[in-house]
């Protein structure tokens, strides 16, 4: 799955995005927001996070389960997102990606989290991390 951090106003700099990523790993912060409720959303599916505003990819993780929070709203750009869910996020890669460098899908524009091919996710993965992901379910399972 592809889905968006950050916000509109994030800007492609070293110090931006480090914030952000920052944000996201703190232990409290390892989620997605969105201001609609994903029922379709799987425990252990593997994600890669597309950074608003600086348009690079910057994270990889598994959603924990599918179930959504809502005790825990933030507000980006205005809007309030209340539905969160929990991500259990790699390792931070050495460094983020721009998105042109990888081309489609993530160098097309989206306002909302979607399904990608794991093919595109395993081209996402490598660019971050220089190597194979684990499988889709490994990391999920064994918990």
């Amino acid at each position: 799955m592809l889905t968006l951090i950050g916000s509109a106003h994030t800007t492609r700099d070293d110090a931006a995005i480090t914030d952000v990523v920052d944000w996201h790993l703190e232990p409290a912060h390892q989620a997605v927001w969105t201001n609609v409720n994903r029922p379709r959303w799987a425990g252990g599916t593997r994600l890669v996070a597309k950074m608003a505003g600086a348009k690079v990819l910057a994270l990889t993780g598994v959603l924990v389960d599918g179930r959504t929070r809502e005790d825990d709203p933030i507000e980006v750009d205005g809007r309030t997102l209340r539905f969160r869910y929990d991500v259990r996020w790699d390792a931070r890669p050495p460094s983020w990606v721009a998105v042109e460098d990888l081309g489609e899908p993530f160098d097309k524009a989206t306002r909302t989290a979607r399904f990608i091919a794991f093919d595109e996710f395993r081209r996402a993965y490598r660019a971050l991390h220089a190597e194979d992901p684990p499988r889709q379910d490994v990391d999920h399972w064994a918990v």
